[in-house]
């Protein structure tokens, strides 16, 4: 059976677009080099921290069981987090960070949204399957959060033992 892609598109709250657009435009930004407020840096994990929350609180029927899937994803996601090697260069006084460049943020964007999204359409068109694509949902909810959770401890570490440099000649 073919998937009827315009009427799942069409029934795509617009907000979905919009969240899809500026997240995948925050990880192509990081394709390259670049310099970011340090402010700024905590808001992809913020915003995928939240979401992950979101996630665990949102399906709930039955919290025990969502709490030990979402925590089973969280120490997962942890790990992955807290393996990634952070390359910077802080500029203490101006709280700027120059990150290099990788594929990796655009990458783990991609993965947490397209399966946010896919498990989501899924549950709205097998209705009998709906709790068993939600339950996996809720593992993806926790791993994004461990991840970024995991990873911003590493960033936090990366950033105390970052040389300090002038950055002024970088647009942040």
């Amino acid at each position: 059976m073919a998937l009827p892609i315009a009427q799942i598109l069409s029934g795509t709250p617009t907000w979905v677009f919009v969240l899809g657009a500026f997240l995948t435009q925050r990880g192509v930004r990081r394709l390259r080099p670049g310099v970011t407020p340090l402010a700024k840096v905590w808001l992809m994990p913020a915003l995928f921290i939240g979401w992950g929350l979101v996630g665990l609180f949102g399906h709930g029927d039955d919290f025990a069981q969502a709490a030990l899937s979402w925590l089973a994803g969280a120490l997962a996601g942890g790990v992955l987090g807290v393996a990634q090697r952070l390359a910077l260069q802080v500029d203490a006084p101006r709280r700027l960070v120059l990150q290099a460049g990788s594929i990796v943020p655009l990458v783990r964007i991609l993965a947490i949204f397209g399966a946010h999204y896919v498990l989501n359409v899924a549950a709205v068109m097998h209705p009998a399957s709906r709790d068993v694509y939600l339950g996996w949902d809720v593992v993806v909810s926790g791993t994004s959060a461990g991840y970024f959770a995991g990873w911003a401890w590493r960033f936090w570490q990366a950033y105390r033992a970052a040389p300090r440099v002038d950055l002024g000649d970088w647009k942040a």
